[in-house]
């Protein structure tokens, strides 16, 4: 198949099989993740992971990238992440006795940069 938007949507709908081999040749041909990722929704990579797991994990991995940095000296990009409770307080707050643990929301972004928000 041509590497060509049309064809990645053809087979995120009807041929998930064909995903893997399809992004490898994109990356073999220097394809970066922004021009993938314009012509393929969530609800698509939703899709796609629901039927072909594997094929899921491949979309996802080839659709990202490590976003550029607004300033990686003062705030880099974080490496890690925690949400184990910070304090006595917190520890107290989200204690399954006193509250339901807390909800867990993922969700995706478009940004290409990773900028620092102190608020």
């Amino acid at each position: 198949a041509p590497l060509t938007p049309s064809a990645l949507n053809i087979f995120v709908h009807h041929a998930t099989d064909c995903i893997e081999p399809f992004l490898q040749r994109c990356l073999d041909r220097n394809i970066r993740a922004s021009q993938l990722a314009r012509h393929v929704n969530f609800r698509d990579v939703a899709a796609v992971l629901r039927e072909n797991p594997a094929a899921g994990a491949s979309l996802v991995e080839a659709l990202s990238a490590r976003p550029s940095e607004d300033n990686a000296a003062w705030h880099p990009l974080p490496t890690r992440l925690s949400f184990e409770p910070r304090d006595v307080f917190e520890r107290i707050h989200f204690s399954p006795i006193l509250n339901p643990p807390p909800c867990c929301l993922t969700f995706y972004e478009r940004d290409l940069k990773w900028e620092y928000d102190n608020t």
